[in-house]
């Protein structure tokens, strides 16, 4: 017999920023209430672990940011 699985969704505040999008990467596309980040490097860097991907994602004022390519 098989169980399923619980599938939760949940929302967390300000995981992807400009403040974690590294200067020089990339292209920004600003307009009414969003704006477009395209091919940009988000990096992290701890105390241990260090990472980086680039991805297009879109920053959406009052409304729901998304990546759109990773």
């Amino acid at each position: 017999m098989q169980s399923k699985a619980k599938v939760e969704t949940f929302t967390r505040v300000n995981d992807i920023s400009p403040l974690v999008v590294d200067p020089g990467t990339g292209t920004v596309r600003c307009g009414t209430g969003y704006c477009s980040y395209t091919h940009v490097k988000v990096s992290h860097v701890g105390m241990l672990v260090a990472a980086e991907f680039y991805a297009d994602f879109v920053i959406v004022n009052g409304g729901y940011d998304y990546i759109s390519a990773s």
